[in-house]
């Protein structure tokens, strides 16, 4: 319209029906880029919300009304952002003790344009990621982002690292528990072989002592025998003596190894 008029101005004699004309296509321009945009943030899986300067609604698309279930004709051109926030409140979708001062407060943030991102949980169950953004000149544009399965994923995760955790700490216990029994066997059983090394060397010991006797009475016998069939059995005892100490040598050396 300022183009038109500014056109106008310059070219006063102009005729109407080009006057009307210009009108018209500008119209048609307006209507265009309206529909245009429209239809792009309607398409959008986000829920979108604009405010000007005055903090009124100007634009939001019909994922923004399906997400908080607002009724027929609530959300409209012009219509003040506070009543909308003071409406959610009211329902228990954003936990206030106090609506007024709630929404005093969340007016004030809109005003100074700061930008911010948070999560907020739905009675639901669903958990929405808002994003807000200044505007140039002033206003504010808000988008919701339904990340519930992204939460619940998240949430798996965590559970299913916690669970193996949990296993891999019980695999270490047990691992450890197996490795003291072994430990405590290994001791029992290097203590038992120490028990029997002393136990044959003191029964070798005990053993040997009537062989050993019995080969220096059988040595005796031999130096006083004088007749030779007495000579030859001193001689064949102390032989079957010495075998008999030397298999015994033997197998208490191999049982105390």
């Amino acid at each position: 319209m300022r183009l038109v008029m500014d056109a106008c101005g310059r070219h006063a004699g102009l005729p109407m029906e080009t006057v009307e004309r210009f009108v018209d296509e500008a119209g048609q321009v307006f209507r265009f880029n309206q529909g245009l945009l429209l239809s792009t943030i309607d398409n959008i899986s986000q829920g979108i919300a604009v405010v000007d300067a005055d903090q009124r609604v100007i634009a939001w698309n019909q994922r923004y009304i399906d997400m908080f279930a607002y009724p027929p004709a609530m959300v409209e051109v012009g219509k003040p952002v506070a009543d909308l926030i003071r409406f959610n409140m009211q329902r228990g979708l954003i936990d206030s003790q106090d609506i007024e001062t709630e929404v005093a407060k969340r007016l004030d943030f809109l005003r100074q344009g700061s930008q911010y991102r948070v999560q907020r949980q739905q009675q639901d169950g669903r958990v929405l990621e808002i994003q807000g953004n200044p505007l140039p000149g002033g206003g504010f544009v808000t988008t919701y982002t339904d990340i519930s399965s992204f939460i619940a994923v998240q949430q798996q995760l965590e559970q299913s690292n916690q669970l193996l955790e949990q296993r891999v700490a019980e695999r270490t216990s047990e691992l450890q528990q197996l490795n003291n029994q072994l430990q405590l066997t290994q001791q029992q059983l290097e203590a038992t072989t120490v028990a029997k090394t002393r136990f044959f060397a003191a029964a070798g010991h005990d053993l040997m002592q009537p062989f050993n006797a019995a080969a220096l009475f059988a040595s005796l016998l031999r130096q006083k025998a004088t007749e030779p069939e007495l000579q030859q059995l001193s001689e064949n005892l102390s032989q079957s003596l010495e075998f008999c100490r030397r298999a015994a040598n033997r197998y208490f050396r191999f049982n105390q190894t």
